[in-house]
């Protein structure tokens, strides 16, 4: 039984140590047909060959080769409900994306108008969006705004932004994974929403959307405020910043209700505003989330580097053991052993009365999420990644005063 369930596996050992390294297309199925050959596509390793499949169907796409893209991807075969995890809708929609980028919208359209009917008839009638409604959205929206049918973005998307808490997850994750100096506000579903908005005649709507971006601290404040003023004629003067200081107000509510509701590990209330710093981080973590502690080592750096400039943090651990007395020894344990010298404060407690990971719209682990000392959103990092740029945030925001 081991013999064959290591033969089984041998294919994942090959294909990883050769058909992934090598980057020339005609290599690459010449390993995938020799694997082939040599180990028959079983149930057990049917999800390797699938990957290879659907990598060798993306070159395809990206060398303009949509028949033999389509060949590739025919070969995938997937049973059971689409998943996070399925790899057939993720090649289709990447493959439909790839070609509307090179320009031929008819087969992209092809692909992405009747998912995402369904995906909205589907969401209407259950108010539970499908897996896929934002991905396909973000694929499909550019599509309707450059054949100027803004009218349809806007039908598609407002019910899913205000179900979403006003952003889009795909937004924050495109965030996590672009280099700050590369990200591309154009690009981003929430201002191309704003931008459907102001078409079908809601500048105010527009100006809502980008102002709760602003709020929210995530992107380039002095890009956001170009775009903002220029939809800010449309409107009555000061709309923009009345909605933009209604948001603050809605924010130092939160943490209103984060000080009557959340204890730190000792028992003790946090009131931010008794909190004498200039500065204070929300670390979104939990014990579980390995990027979340491989942050910890730098974050400590930070802290013993300004916590005498102005600086506080405020960790906020949401576990995900079920057990209320687990979750506890769980978070214990994990601050203990990564030696976290801020207070703690575990999310999971009074979570009914206040979940912080829901009302702060934290949506990945890590998230920080910088506060000045009028408990406004100074700027928030997703992911190990945002390390560096806390350092020079901070930097710009302490180190000028000393």
């Amino acid at each position: 039984m081991g013999n064959q369930l290591q033969a089984q596996q041998a294919p994942l050992t090959k294909l990883l140590d050769s058909f992934y390294m090598v980057k020339d297309p005609a290599r690459r199925i010449n390993i995938y047909n020799a694997s082939l050959n040599q180990w028959p596509d079983t149930g057990r390793v049917n999800i390797f060959y699938n990957n290879a499949r659907s990598l060798i169907a993306k070159e395809f796409a990206q060398a303009n080769n949509l028949a033999e893209a389509k060949k590739w991807m025919a070969l995938i075969e997937e049973t059971g409900p689409e998943n996070r995890f399925s790899v057939k809708p993720g090649i289709k929609l990447e493959v439909a994306s790839i070609m509307i980028e090179k320009g031929d919208t008819a087969y992209g359209i092809s692909q992405v108008q009747p998912w995402a009917d369904s995906l909205y008839n589907a969401f209407m009638a259950t108010g539970k969006p499908g897996l896929y409604y934002n991905v396909v959205m973000e694929v499909y929206t550019p599509v309707l705004i450059n054949k100027n049918h803004p009218a349809q973005v806007v039908k598609y998307l407002t019910p899913f932004y205000e179900w979403s808490k006003h952003s889009f997850a795909t937004d924050r994750e495109n965030v996590m994974r672009t280099p700050k100096d590369k990200y591309d506000l154009k690009t981003n579903l929430a201002v191309q929403y704003a931008k459907a908005l102001s078409l079908t005649g809601d500048t105010k709507g527009a100006i809502q959307v980008l102002s709760a971006m602003q709020a929210g601290g995530l992107y380039n404040q002095d890009e956001l405020s170009k775009i903002v003023n220029s939809y800010s004629g449309g409107v009555k003067k000061n709309y923009a910043s009345k909605v933009l200081d209604s948001l603050k107000k809605s924010n130092l509510n939160r943490l209103v209700k984060f000080q009557q509701y959340k204890q730190d590990i000792n028992g003790d209330k946090i009131d931010l505003k008794a909190i004498h710093a200039k500065y204070v981080l929300l670390d979104f973590w939990g014990s579980w989330c390995h990027p979340c502690r491989a942050s910890h080592p730098h974050l400590k750096e930070l802290y013993t580097e300004y916590k005498d400039k102005g600086f506080e943090i405020i960790g906020i651990a949401n576990e995900m053991a079920k057990d209320t007395a687990q979750q506890v020894k769980n978070w214990e344990t994990a601050v203990k052993e990564d030696g976290l010298a801020w207070r703690q404060v575990l999310n999971n407690r009074n979570g009914k009365q206040f979940d912080a990971v829901t009302e702060f719209g934290v949506t990945a682990f890590p998230t920080k999420i910088l506060l000045d000392s009028d408990g406004n959103i100074v700027a928030t990092f997703i992911g190990n990644t945002g390390g560096n740029d806390l350092g020079n945030k901070l930097h710009e925001l302490l180190d000028a005063q000393h």
